[in-house]
């Protein structure tokens, strides 16, 4: 085992990858290899005392866990890591919240893992065949946005064994889950530097970017946004001076009609609407031929949208058929005559 995994190592430093070795450093997350340049599920196993991370979930620390995986069906790596519950909603909402894993201690895994350090992993929220479905649907939602935009959070999916080691009798059980890019990597790849606690609005986003990021809001049915609170969203600022506006990225898609989660609840009195499967159209006022544009975007890159849904073969019938439903709903709404008056300036910003 040990003469394997010094050959892995030797092979990296010197850079001369066979075919087998390429196949082999994608399937370990090394930093020469993107991790998320790949559509192919990974398949970890995750051991700790979930007993006890569940019930700390509120005290922001990190626990330990092993991390173990197979390297090309043949050698399989044991890490010990560290674990902590993140997202402030889901935390309140779900029994099993979502995850930050981190390396950031173990010396060993920074050969391996050197720009994966630390990374957040969407997980299925409870025990209940649907939640997973909510999961894999929000999966979708990123990668409709990677469609639209280079500036946009990619994803990569997991299907996971997790081993609950807080019980006499170990407790194991196989769902799904993905890793999102982190923020920084993400800024990096699009030549950006982080903007965080700015207090911006919309008027200090790049005005194509702010109009096709509230359509794609629209389209996938999310109100749960905000600019000037950073509210599921980041923002980015170009190193290239030429750009002086932000730039907004959108990530965090559960509470939205395309997923329609249980325990998704829209704010009535502040929005008008009664159930989170209805659009609202919360971007900027514009007139209707500056619009046209962007709708005529969002007809261009549609077949695409629906290709996402019926390639991905690990979500079920009932879900695709769903997704594709709520989705050709809103190629009729941007198709009606009644679209830039009922659905546009009802709700759009107003900016000065």
């Amino acid at each position: 085992m040990k003469y394997i995994l010094l050959f892995i190592i030797v092979s990296i430093s010197i850079r001369s990858y066979s075919q087998t070795e390429e196949y082999v450093l994608n399937d370990t997350l090394s930093g020469e290899i993107d991790l998320f340049e790949r559509d192919k599920p990974l398949h970890f196993t995750l051991m700790s005392d979930f007993k006890k991370f569940k019930k700390d979930k509120y005290k922001d620390e990190y626990q330990k866990a092993q991390l173990i995986y197979t390297i090309n069906d043949s050698v399989e790596i044991n890490k010990e890591v560290r674990i902590k519950a993140r997202g402030e909603f889901r935390k309140k909402t779900c029994n099993f919240p979502p995850i930050r894993l981190n390396w950031r201690k173990t010396e060993i895994v920074k050969n391996e893992f050197s720009q994966f350090y630390k990374l957040k992993m969407v997980t299925h929220c409870s025990g209940a065949k649907y939640y997973e479905q909510y999961l894999l649907k929000e999966f979708l939602c990123y990668k409709f946005y990677n469609i639209l935009s280079d500036r946009s959070f990619r994803v990569r999916l997991i299907e996971i064994k997790y081993i609950d080691t807080g019980k006499k009798k170990k407790n194991e059980f196989i769902t799904w889950s993905f890793f999102i890019e982190d923020f920084g990597m993400m800024a990096e790849r699009s030549n950006s530097h982080k903007l965080k606690n700015e207090k911006l609005g919309i008027k200090n986003v790049e005005e194509k970017n702010m109009l096709e990021f509230a359509m794609f809001m629209f389209m996938i049915g999310n109100a749960d946004w905000s600019v000037t609170g950073l509210h599921n969203l980041k923002l980015l600022k170009s190193k290239d001076f030429q750009y002086t506006k932000a730039w907004v990225v959108p990530y965090d898609f559960d509470y939205t009609g395309m997923v329609n989660a249980v325990y998704a609840v829209p704010d009535e009195e502040r929005l008008g609407i009664t159930d989170i499967t209805e659009r609202v159209y919360l971007g900027p006022c514009k007139l209707e031929s500056e619009f046209q544009p962007v709708i005529e975007r969002f007809k261009k890159h549609k077949d695409e949208f629906y290709d996402e849904i019926n390639n991905f073969e690990y979500i079920s019938e009932q879900s695709k058929k769903e997704m594709i439903e709520y989705l050709d709903e809103f190629y009729r709404i941007i198709d009606s005559k009644n679209f830039y008056d009922h659905y546009l300036k009802s709700h759009c910003r107003k900016i000065d």
